[in-house]
């Protein structure tokens, strides 16, 4: 598919709970193609096995508990770029009397260059 085609093929809504377990499939595969770095000492193996862990039972259960502190707070901004129902992207904001921070900007590998960041 062309990046095109790509860039006009989704949506950003605000992120629900029923994201979160498509939000961590993207955010751990954005993971593991962005941040292996031996040289620095981190594996490709420990960011795989952290990854995964994400997508445990356990591990949801904890992202929801996360997010929903994030989720239902002002000073937060937590959005997805969906496909259908995959998430491709995903932004968390925060904000406070000075000053907006950027807390995570990541999107699907197949998205990068189509100016969806």
């Amino acid at each position: 598919m062309s990046q095109e085609k790509l860039t006009q093929s989704y949506t950003i809504v605000k992120t629900t709970m029923d994201d979160i377990p498509s939000l961590r499939r993207m955010h751990g595969a954005s993971w593991r193609a962005t941040y292996p770095n031996e040289a620095e000492g981190v594996s490709a193996e420990w960011i795989k096995e952290s990854t995964e862990r994400w997508l445990a039972p356990e591990g949801l259960e904890k992202s929801r508990e996360h997010f929903k502190d994030i989720l239902n707070n002002p000073v937060h901004l937590h959005s997805v770029a969906k496909r259908g129902d995959e998430v491709i992207g995903m932004i968390h904001v925060s904000k406070n009397s000075e000053k907006n921070h950027l807390e995570a900007l990541y999107i699907a590998e197949p998205y990068y260059g189509t100016g969806l960041a």
